[in-house]
């Protein structure tokens, strides 16, 4: 089993903020 993780900053200083929702649906297109 492969086991990674990664965190990357959501909403920086200066950027067009994002929903959860948002977030979210970017994971899933990200996941196909």
């Amino acid at each position: 089993m492969i086991y990674s993780t990664a965190t990357v900053p959501v909403n920086p200083e200066g950027e067009a903020k994002l929903t959860r929702a948002q977030v979210w649906k970017g994971l899933e297109l990200k996941a196909r």
